[in-house]
Formats: C-alpha cells, structure tokens, sequence
C-alpha cells in the first residue's frame, strides 16, 4: 500500500513540478504562446473579433446617413435619395477596416505585439495560480 501511495505522489510530484515550471516561467510561457501568433487559425479569429469590435464602437452606418442627411438639409441641390448610399459607403468602409485589421495581424508587428501581450498578462496568470494579487 505505501508502495503505491509512494508512486502516485512521485508522479503528482513531477506533474505538478512540469507545470510549474511551465507555466510559472514567464520566458518558456511566452515561448510556448509565441507561435500562435503565425497561426492562420489565431490570425483569423483575432482580425475577426477585432474588426467586430472596431465596427461595432464606429457604427459606420449611422454616421454615414447622418453625414448624407446633413448634406442633403444644407444643399438644395443634392438629392435626398443620396441617403440611401449610406449602408453601401459604410460597408465599403467596414470592408476596408476589416482588410486594414487582417493586413496588421499578419504582419511581424502584430507577432511582436502578441509576445509584449501575453509577456505582461503572464502576470496575472501567475498571481491566479499562485493566489496573489493580479497586476492591474
């Protein structure tokens, strides 16, 4: 019975020394995370969810029709059907950010930017493991 009690805290021990050393090491955590950075699938997701976001806080097409509608108050000449341009202009412009976005995260940059990130969260991902106060 101690014999088995001894094997299965011999590994518990190695696990958890594997991750600690894995996750508690801020360089081999970034080094394991680094490479996800240049993976189509991340790059995707990251344009994706960013370019929502970007889109969502500019809400382009309200503005656009606000921007026609003013134009079409103060100038006579102007038709009001000019208006109706407003959801073709702003998908133009949310096509371009979001080309804009992909363009960046596939670029070193954003490789360059993911290390940084994930270098400064890996704080916080240390101060919940170890229970101690995450950096704000």
């Amino acid at each position: 019975m101690l014999v088995v009690l001894a094997a299965l805290l011999a590994i518990s021990a190695v696990g958890a020394r594997y991750v600690r050393s894995q996750l508690l090491d801020t360089d081999r955590y970034v080094a394991t995370v680094a490479p996800l950075a240049d993976d189509p699938d991340v790059q995707n997701a990251v344009a994706t969810k960013v370019t929502d976001a970007i889109v969502q806080q500019l809400d382009l097409e309200t503005l656009t029709r606000n921007a026609l509608t003013a134009i079409t108050d103060n100038a006579p000449r102007v038709p009001d059907a000019i208006v109706g341009l407003a959801p073709v202009l702003a998908g133009q412009a949310n096509g371009f950010i979001g080309d804009q976005v992909t363009r960046f995260v596939r670029s070193d940059n954003f490789a360059n930017l993911w290390v940084q990130a994930n270098r400064a969260a890996h704080a916080n991902v240390v101060a919940v493991l170890t229970g101690g106060v995450a950096a704000p």
